[in-house]
C-alpha cells in the first residue's frame, strides 16, 4: 500500500512539473542584450489558438541568475489587411515567481507580431521582436 501511494505521489509531481514547465511550450525567441541579459520568450499555448494564448518571458543575467526587477511591455499586432483596421494591443506581463506571464488574446487566424520592451534600472531599453501563427 505504501509503495502504491508513493508511486502515485511521484507520478503526480512529475506530471505537474512537466505541464508547468516551458519544456511543453514552443520557444519563440532567445536574445542576448547588450548588458548580457538573456531573454527567453515561450508560447505556452502550443499550438496557438484564436482567443487566449499565454506568453512566458524569462530573464537571466550573464551568470544564469533570474532577473525579476524589469518593467516589461508586450505589444502584439496583426498586419493590416485590405478593408480591415489594424489590430494591435498592449499588455503588461505579470511577474509570477521567476518569470513573467502575459495573456495575448488573438481575434482571428493568421500571423501575429510580438514586440517585447524590457526596461531595467541603469540599463538600456531592450527590445525583442518575434512572431507566431494561429492556424
Amino acid at each position: 500500500m505504501k509503495k502504491t501511494g508513493l508511486l502515485l505521489l511521484i507520478t503526480t509531481l512529475l506530471v505537474t512539473a512537466l505541464l508547468s514547465s516551458p519544456l511543453c511550450a514552443k520557444q519563440l525567441a532567445m536574445v542576448k542584450g547588450e548588458d548580457d541579459v538573456v531573454v527567453k520568450v515561450f508560447l505556452m499555448t502550443d499550438p496557438p489558438v484564436v482567443g487566449s494564448n499565454n506568453i512566458r518571458i524569462e530573464l537571466e543575467d550573464d551568470k544564469g541568475n533570474t532577473i525579476t526587477d524589469a518593467k516589461i511591455k508586450l505589444y502584439y499586432s496583426m498586419e493590416p489587411m485590405k478593408g480591415m483596421a489594424p489590430m494591435s494591443k498592449k499588455v503588461r506581463p505579470v511577474l509570477e515567481g521567476d518569470h513573467y506571464n502575459a495573456d495575448v488574446k488573438t481575434r482571428m487566424k493568421g500571423h501575429w507580431n510580438l514586440t517585447i520592451k524590457i526596461k531595467r534600472k541603469n540599463a538600456d531599453l531592450l527590445e525583442v521582436k518575434t512572431k507566431f501563427s494561429v492556424k
